[in-house]
């Protein structure tokens, strides 16, 4: 398909959303909208002729702000970029002129480019005009600061690289708390192109790289170029001429962006690793698990880098240099990752496996843990969901896409839905004699008219006796099984359960149909047994009733993951349903207004934290 100047996009996926057909991997995935089109014709007119652009500046007073949207901050981005400072002025001087002060669109997502370019008389330029200096994030950041800012902090921060053994912080290491490793969720740890087929980019970070997805978005040579990078073939494989891997050690996961700018909204471990930074922790006593997010948990001890094999050993030298057994803290999906990993230790080791747990393993901190997985990775697959602040560089088609190519997200698909609010999480719009209605689907049935999404599972979780194939699994739906392996209790000593709750959380979804594809039902909206849907999204809050896992409880989740796949643990402790032969210990910390990814910084979770690595 022609999109621009005759620019033709190629990228790998499926390309009927929401459809079974087979197509070709080199079609156009995500056709460009007109306004996405707009910004590439910019883009190939900036690098025109000066006649070129002074006639797209003198129509700027014949439109209105919309259109100087469309084109004049695709020429703004792409000035920036290119180093023109001069037409980087003559943009915003014409803006001022014609429609007034730079707006938070324009300026804002131009300033956020200039920092990440570190082109400072760009910055001075587009603050001069206008462009809106956004609020102080949690690290007191702004555009306006960036001078200070930026170079007090630029040596400072973590390059893309190993960290070393030892450092010290401060006048010398703590050697009293217990040691740390952090086990991150999906999308919670930074990738870097080692091989490529655009040469610039090799050795860079990859996700997330916000110059790289401005290229991806208006420079006709790397159109679609970033999504052809993030996704993966047959859920496991990058495409070929490229390879990709994760950033090894903290600079993985404290942050995904290192720009000076958007290192502080994409922050995951950031300012939890500040926090015990400031207990004098450091890497003698604090290291994180890096791992391919993106492919499936049963290849982690059979790719070159062999994942657990490397986490084994990083626990063993943490015990081994501090003198005191680990701490182990797990965010989200990192929680089933870790599981995981200890139950193909028990397969490794039959007769001691068990035992080097118990040596190595103080306690497992349990963060945000999806134990039965989330709904909102179902709508993901189906229809897209963006990933915030990065809406205006990637379309949700593109995410879906990339949902889709991965062999992780069967991870997260949602069991024991007999324990939601509903277990009618995908509803399909219907009609007969008596008018419209839904009709429930089950997520196999959904993967099935997904084919990539169903290759994975039949790939990589069916026969899988780590996950899903135990001896005591019956004939049911994948979500009312009840004796998966992927759902046992951790086999460690101490379990503590970290999670917030009363926030509004996905656990259903409405959809109509149309040639195959799946659209959400936007005009749905209502109250129904205790939830709202609101544009064809089904939610828990507060006031939910919780009757299926717990009578006369009521509430609802983080925000992402529900609140009966949150509390799951209850279940083990009550039911006292323990894969460790001398039982588990577990404690549950419900945090009231704590969402998903912002727990890690809240108060509450850090005072516990503390606790933990401090007991005496």
């Amino acid at each position: 398909m022609e999109v621009a100047e005759g620019i033709v996009v190629t990228v790998d996926g499926d390309a009927n959303i929401g459809g079974s057909e087979n197509v070709n991997q080199n079609e156009l995935l995500v056709p460009f909208t007109d306004k996405e089109k707009a910004r590439l014709v910019s883009y190939t007119q900036l690098l025109g002729d000066d006649a070129t652009r002074k006639s797209l500046l003198e129509g700027m007073s014949k439109v209105d702000a919309q259109l100087f949207d469309m084109k004049g901050n695709s020429l703004l981005i792409a000035a920036v970029c290119e180093h023109h400072l001069d037409i980087v002025e003559e943009l915003c001087q014409s803006h001022r002129e014609h429609i007034d002060e730079l707006n938070s669109v324009v300026g804002t997502t131009a300033l956020h480019v200039a920092n990440e370019m570190e082109y400072k008389e760009a910055i001075d330029v587009l603050l001069k005009y206008g462009a809106k200096d956004t609020t102080e994030d949690d690290f007191g950041f702004t555009p306006s600061k960036w001078d200070a800012s930026f170079k007090a902090t630029r040596d400072l921060d973590p390059k893309d690289e190993e960290e070393p053994d030892f450092f010290v912080l401060g006048s010398e290491q703590d050697r009293t708390g217990l040691p740390i490793m952090f086990f991150p969720g999906i999308m919670s740890s930074a990738l870097r192109i080692d091989e490529s087929i655009h040469p610039e980019w090799i050795g860079k970070r990859l996700w997330v790289n916000v110059r790289m997805l401005v290229s991806h978005k208006i420079n006709p040579l790397h159109a679609g170029a970033w999504i052809k990078h993030m996704n993966v073939v047959d859920g496991h494989k990058d495409p070929e001429g490229i390879r990709v891997r994760p950033i090894e050690g903290l600079p993985g996961i404290t942050a995904l962006s290192n720009g000076p700018f958007s290192k502080s909204s994409s922050y995951v471990f950031h300012q939890l690793v500040n926090e015990l930074k400031k207990l004098k922790y450091g890497n003698y006593n604090m290291k994180a698990a890096g791992y391919d997010w993106r492919i499936p948990p049963s290849l982690y001890g059979q790719t070159n880098e062999n994942y657990f094999t490397k986490w084994k050993g990083k626990i063993e030298n943490l015990k081994k240099v501090t003198e005191k057994k680990v701490v182990i803290l797990a965010h989200s999906m990192g929680n089933k990752v870790f599981s995981y990993f200890l139950r193909w230790i028990l397969r490794e080791d039959k007769m001691n496996g068990q035992q080097w747990i118990d040596d190595h393993i103080e306690v497992m901190v349990s963060v945000g843990a999806p134990w039965l997985g989330a709904p909102k990775i179902l709508k993901s697959m189906t229809v897209g969901d963006g990933f915030d602040g990065l809406d205006w560089f990637v379309s949700k088609k593109e995410f879906c896409s990339l949902t889709r190519s991965l062999g992780s997200t069967p991870l997260l698909w949602p069991l024991r839905t007999d324990l939601l609010p509903s277990d009618h999480i995908t509803n399909i719009q219907d009609k007969d004699s008596a008018g419209v209605f839904y009709r429930s689907m089950s997520t196999m049935k959904l993967s099935d008219s997904i084919t990539s999404t169903s290759n994975h599972w039949n790939q990589f979780y069916k026969d899988d006796p780590l996950y899903y194939k135990g001896e005591n699994v019956g004939n049911t739906k994948l979500e009312l099984e009840t004796d998966l392996p992927g759902l046992q209790c951790p086999p460690v000593k101490r379990l503590v359960c970290i999670h917030g709750k009363g926030l509004d959380t996905e656990v259903g979804h409405y959809y109509t149909t149309s040639n195959g594809n799946y659209s959400l039902d936007h005009q749905l909206t209502k109250h129904q047994k205790g939830l709202e849907i609101r544009g064809g999204i089904a939610y828990e809050t507060k006031d939910t009733p919780q009757i299926r896992f717990e009578n006369g409880a009521q509430g609802s989740g983080d925000g992402t993951v529900p609140f009966a796949s949150l509390n799951f643990p209850k279940k083990w402790r009550e039911e006292r349903k323990f894969s460790r032969p001398l039982g588990t210990e577990i404690e549950i910390h419900e945090i009231e207004g704590g969402e998903h990814r912002k727990i890690l910084n809240d108060k509450d979770f850090l005072r516990i934290l503390k606790d933990i690595l401090h007991p005496n």
